[in-house]
């Protein structure tokens, strides 16, 4: 089973895990349970500025090309959190919101205090999709 975590050229990984490191042995291991916060810090997950950009596509004949616009259908694309240039993750249509992940962070340690439960693995799977264990 391959693990999929995204992996930067600098040779750090999009993962955090708490006390011991992953089968993997990729990213960063912490001294004890983190906060949203710290797990989205530590796991290069903040600061994506995930957004939608409009969608064309490039119609070419033998007159040259054709933008043509793909109605009611955006790419959704982030801010890669090591290069700072614009990534693309996938299509979604016109009814999509993107949430920040830092716009879940007060929730999620709101239901973590609540329940007693605590972060222990954060990171990126897949190029840029984020999972968490509590």
């Amino acid at each position: 089973m391959a693990h999929e975590i995204e992996q930067f050229t600098d040779g750090t990984a999009a993962f955090a895990s708490a006390n011991t490191s992953a089968w993997h042995k990729l990213g960063t291991v912490t001294d004890g349970a983190m906060t949203a916060e710290e797990a989205m810090r530590i796991a290069s997950l903040s600061g994506w500025n995930v957004r939608l950009l409009p969608l064309t596509a490039t119609e070419i004949t033998a007159d040259g090309t054709t933008p043509v616009e793909v109605a009611q259908h955006f790419a959704t694309a982030r801010t890669h959190p090591k290069t700072g240039r614009t990534e693309t993750l996938g299509v979604v249509g016109s009814d999509y919101h993107p949430v920040q992940n830092e716009e879940h962070a007060e929730f999620l340690n709101l239901l973590a205090d609540e329940s007693g439960a605590h972060f222990e693995t954060a990171g990126s799977l897949g190029g840029a999709s984020t999972c968490c264990t509590a």
